[in-house]
């Protein structure tokens, strides 16, 4: 593994490590000022309105836990073409389910001052469930 695609590698650890601590200001710490994302038929433009997004988004869950796997990281200079997916589980508070998603990012990542940072994100869910059972453990 070249140390760019390991410092790739940092960077989605630490955004899905955000999401699991519903940190919104974590979430957006490497985006580009200018980023672009687009996800379930909305276009978000901007590193503070997307903080603003996330905030609302990550206040409406009790707990959230997602699993990043099948990452492909392709490095040009640089830029960098990122295709990742995820397994998350999550409940809303107040819901007495437990959803179940499965979806992917295809990321653009530029390098900048050293740093790579997320500029230009497609979020594509693949499936969902909603899951009903008695809770055995856990928080809540």
């Amino acid at each position: 593994m070249t140390d760019e695609v390991f410092q790739i590698r940092l960077l989605l650890d630490r955004y899905s490590d955000a999401a699991n601590r519903l940190d919104p200001d974590g979430m957006v710490s490497d985006y580009a000022p200018e980023c672009v994302v687009r996800a379930l038929g909305n276009e978000m433009r901007g590193r503070d309105y997307l903080r603003e997004r996330y905030a609302t988004s990550m206040g409406r869950y009790e707990w959230l836990q997602q699993v990043m796997h099948g990452v492909v990281i392709d490095v040009d200079g640089d830029k960098a073409d990122v295709r990742w997916w995820i397994t998350e589980h999550s409940v809303v508070r107040g819901e007495p389910h437990m959803t179940l998603m499965i979806a992917g990012y295809d990321d653009k990542l530029e390098k900048r001052d050293g740093r790579w940072l997320f500029v230009d994100r497609q979020f594509k869910r693949r499936a969902q469930w909603v899951l009903h059972g008695e809770k055995l453990f856990g928080a809540g």
